[in-house]
């Protein structure tokens, strides 16, 4: 079973290609936090710099780097230390519209740098808890190995859909942008082992773990069965001790409760997406009556399962900014 694939569509994952900038110096944009995003930048042509002012953090980008926000936190994009920013806000007005893609054009008559922006995005709930597993700031330098065998292809053909109006573009730039996501994610846990960090303490790094990976998806395939610490062991082929330590390391939680956080998943997907009764639900997720089911998620999720379920129907997936 492919763990992050499931994942990614039960948390029904997206991206978009939000514009082009083309921004001459001197130039400085503040962008303001979401949490609901994660926004990504690609220097398609020059340099800049990226600040965030709420964590001291400074990088230098240059042409062909990519950089991810994960937390989707206040950001600064300028093309030096001194020069003035202004406010998103005031810029978006000015937006050209023309084709497929939106452009905004900013700053002076100095050296030129072009960015592709764009963001990710999960429509559930349980979408953004999962993106605190990857660094605050992801940066993929053009010169990483990684980048020309697996990055450059994948933004080739972004830019060439984005340009495109022949039929099936859109859906194309979408996969496009899971494709991408998926290798981001792969290529900041790789860095994670790189400094020796081993990704631990945070459910997503449980697929990432040599010995763990097995149970994972074993829980993820079947939340329904009536699962003991034993039996999970069991699957890791460890001791009931060594394994509840071990996971607890690697996923920050215990195991039981990281089941019960699957299940939840599980339980709020199907609420959402199909009309399942209540009944069914719970016995999807493991719970033996719906009773039983209903006071697990209440306690979970803060409010019953119908009440869970009127509240996403009324309320639509938030739109990309």
């Amino acid at each position: 079973m492919d763990i992050l694939s499931d994942i990614l569509q039960t948390l029904r994952f997206h991206g978009d290609k939000g514009y082009n900038a083309v921004l001459k110096a001197p130039w400085g944009v503040e962008f303001p936090g979401s949490e609901k995003t994660s926004p990504f930048y690609v220097v398609a042509r020059g340099a800049c710099l990226l600040e965030l002012p709420g964590f001291g953090v400074r990088s230098d980008l240059s042409a062909g780097d990519i950089i991810m926000l994960s937390r989707g936190d206040p950001h600064v994009l300028r093309d030096g230390p001194e020069s003035k920013v202004v406010e998103f806000s005031r810029l978006v007005q000015e937006l050209d519209e023309g084709g497929e893609t939106q452009t905004l054009r900013y700053g002076y008559d100095g050296t030129e740098t072009v960015l592709i922006a764009g963001e990710f995005a999960f429509d559930s709930p349980f979408g953004r808890p999962l993106l605190k597993a990857m660094d605050r700031v992801v940066h993929i330098k053009a010169d990483s190995d990684e980048s020309s065998g697996t990055f450059a292809p994948i933004l080739k053909m972004l830019c060439r859909e984005g340009r495109s109006s022949e039929p099936g573009s859109r859906a194309a730039r979408s996969e496009l942008l899971k494709l991408l996501f998926v290798h981001i994610l792969r290529f900041n846990m790789a860095e994670h082992k790189r400094r020796e960090q081993d990704c631990h303490s945070h459910p997503f790094a449980l697929m990432f773990d040599r010995e763990l990976r097995g149970v994972a998806e074993a829980l993820q395939s079947n939340p329904e069965r009536q699962w003991t610490v034993a039996d999970m062991a069991a699957q890791a082929g460890m001791s009931r001790t060594k394994f509840s330590t071990r996971f607890s390391q690697v996923a920050g939680v215990a195991p039981l409760a990281y089941l019960t956080n699957l299940r939840m998943m599980a339980a709020a997907d199907r609420l959402e997406r199909s009309d399942a009764t209540l009944e069914k639900i719970a016995e999807s997720t493991g719970y033996g009556s719906e009773p039983a089911f209903s006071t697990a998620f209440k306690r979970e999720m803060g409010m019953s399962p119908g009440a869970y379920r009127r509240k996403r129907k009324e309320c639509p997936a938030p739109a990309l900014s």
